[in-house]
C-alpha cells in the first residue's frame, strides 16, 4: 500500500522538491555559500517529504503525460527561484544603504566578501546583512517563506505570459523598495557627514594651521560611527517592520499567480 501510494504521487513530490529547492536556490538565509547545496539538497528532500500530502489535500492535478511533467517542474523552479529573489532584494536593502554611506565616511576601500550574497560590500555593510538576518530568523521568516511556497500550489500550477509580466512588475517593486529603505537608513548619517564637511571647511577658513585633511578623515569615521550608533534602535525598528511586510507582500504576491 505504502509502496503504490509512493509511486502514484512520486511525481508531486519531484515537482515540490523542485519548487522548495528554487525558493532556496535565491532566497535570504538558505542561498549563498554560507549554506552549501550538500545541506540545500537534503533540507529541501526533507520538506518535501513532509509537504506532499499537504499538497495532496489541496487538489494539485497530476500530470498527465512526460512533456506536461517536465513542464511543470522548470515552472516550479522558476517560481520558486522567482519568489526568492524578489524576498533577496527587499532584504539587500540594508547592504546598499551600507554602500551608499560608506563612501561618504570614507570606507569605500573597505570591502569583504560576504558569503551570503556573494559579492563584495562594506565591512559596515557585511553586519547590517547579518543584523537584517538575524531579524528574519527571529520572526520566524524562512518558515513563513517554505510555508508560502507549499501554499503557493493552491494557486499556481504553470506559469503563464501574464505570470512572467507580475513577476516583472514584482523584481520592479522589490528594487524600489530596496533603495527606498536604503535612502531611510542612509540619509541621516550622509547628512551628519555632510555637516561634518561644512564644519572642516569653517575650521579651515578660521584656523588655516589646522590640518584639516588628516582630521577630517578621521573625525568623519568618529561621528559616522557615532551616527550609526544612535541610530542602531531606529534601524532595527525599521528592519523588523521591512520584514513583516516583506513577508506579507510575498504571500499576497502568491495570491495573484492564478493558474
Amino acid at each position: 500500500m505504502l509502496y503504490e501510494y509512493f509511486v502514484v504521487y512520486f511525481q508531486l513530490f519531484l515537482i515540490i522538491m523542485v519548487r522548495i529547492l528554487g525558493l532556496f536556490t535565491t532566497a535570504p538565509f538558505f542561498s549563498g555559500l554560507a549554506m552549501p547545496m550538500r545541506f540545500r539538497l537534503p533540507l529541501a528532500f526533507f520538506c518535501s517529504l513532509l509537504s506532499t500530502p499537504l499538497v495532496i489535500g489541496m487538489g494539485y492535478k497530476l500530470p498527465s503525460d512526460l512533456m506536461d511533467f517536465g513542464i511543470k517542474l522548470l515552472s516550479s523552479f522558476v517560481f520558486g527561484a522567482g519568489i526568492g529573489y524578489f524576498v533577496f532584494i527587499i532584504i539587500a536593502a540594508f547592504q546598499v544603504s551600507a554602500q551608499i554611506f560608506s563612501i561618504q565616511m570614507g570606507l569605500g576601500m573597505n570591502e569583504v566578501f560576504d558569503p551570503i550574497s556573494e559579492v563584495q560590500v562594506p565591512a559596515i555593510g557585511n553586519i547590517f546583512g547579518i543584523l537584517i538576518l538575524l531579524l528574519l530568523l527571529r520572526v520566524d521568516g524562512h518558515f513563513y517563506l517554505v510555508q508560502l511556497i507549499v501554499d503557493s500550489f493552491k494557486n499556481v500550477d504553470l506559469l503563464s505570459f501574464n505570470s512572467f509580466g507580475l513577476m516583472v512588475k514584482s523584481f520592479l517593486f522589490s528594487v524600489g523598495a530596496m533603495f527606498d529603505v536604503g535612502l531611510k537608513i542612509s540619509l541621516p548619517i550622509i547628512g551628519t557627514t555632510i555637516l561634518m564637511d561644512v564644519a572642516m571647511g569653517i575650521i579651515s577658513r578660521v584656523a588655516p594651521q589646522f590640518n584639516v585633511m588628516i582630521m577630517g578623515f578621521n573625525l568623519k569615521l568618529i561621528i559616522g560611527f557615532f551616527a550609526i550608533w544612535l541610530a542602531m534602535p531606529a534601524i532595527v525598528d525599521l528592519g523588523g517592520s521591512v520584514v513583516s511586510n516583506m513577508i506579507k507582500t510575498t504571500g499576497e504576491l502568491i495570491k495573484y499567480f492564478k493558474t
